[in-house]
């Protein structure tokens, strides 16, 4: 990929996957729940919720019972994690029905983006851990909108809450460029993609297309925007580039 030089984009756009972009049903989480189990069969797993987590987050709260020092939690997370991409893997692939569905207005606001890609570094802030993200947005056939390297992931920290930042720091190591404040626009499905943001000023666009999420709830957490889903086009466009 060509360099680009520094300073030449106004906006990071980071895309949240699951219920902003792509709903995968319960495929996911059932393949994500029977990786564990394989792994640790007398463990009891706690009911958890997976909106706004990262996949670390969630794997921390299942495995908290085990007291497991960092070295242990992380071989076992690696066997875990690469089992669940496994399993989810295969069963999408034995599934009648997609195993991702694609979100309205998702295809055409990515395609409308492209042409403002000189304004625009577009990527993802995900709770996925990247070879998740990776295989998710290749099977829904949406991987080449985005840049995957300048993404931020579940397995860059498992606070989510630490990813803007780390977003931040990345843009600017690979084009130079400083983003601040406005400049950042961070797009999902949860209270979380609102508020982890928060400490940086960022612009929030939330989208009610979460399938367990109260919007009375996300839109009480005064997002900068608000779209059931994000299929008015040139308004999501305008709520992007707004200059403000």
């Amino acid at each position: 990929m060509k360099e680009k030089k520094p300073d030449s984009r106004s906006r990071l756009v980071l895309f949240d996957i699951d219920g902003t972009l792509v709903n995968g049903g319960g495929l996911w989480g059932r393949a994500f729940l029977d990786s564990i189990r394989e792994t640790c069969p007398s463990l009891e797993i706690p009911e958890l919720s997976f909106g706004g987590r990262t996949d670390h987050w969630i794997l921390r709260e299942c495995l908290k019972n085990l007291d497991l020092d960092e070295s242990a939690y992380a071989v076992k997370a690696e066997l875990i994690l690469s089992r669940y991409l496994e399993l989810a893997h295969a069963r999408s692939r034995q599934e009648s029905e997609p195993a991702l569905r694609v979100l309205p207005g998702v295809t055409s606001l990515l395609e409308s983006l492209r042409c403002h890609a000189s304004q625009i570094d577009l990527t993802l802030l995900t709770g996925n851990i990247r070879a998740g993200a990776d295989l998710k947005l290749r099977l829904a056939a949406l991987d080449h909108h985005f840049d995957m390297d300048l993404g931020v992931y579940g397995s860059d920290h498992w606070d989510r809450y630490e990813l803007p930042a780390i977003a931040v720091r990345r843009a600017h190591e690979k084009y130079g460029r400083k983003y601040i404040g406005k400049e950042i626009v961070i797009i999902g499905d949860t209270i979380h993609d609102v508020l982890c943001g928060r400490s940086l000023g960022v612009r929030t666009i939330a989208v009610g297309t979460g399938s367990r999420v109260s919007q009375a709830e996300l839109k009480s957490h005064q997002p900068d925007y608000y779209f059931p889903d994000l299929g008015q086009t040139e308004d999501v466009l305008q709520a992007i580039l707004e200059e403000r």
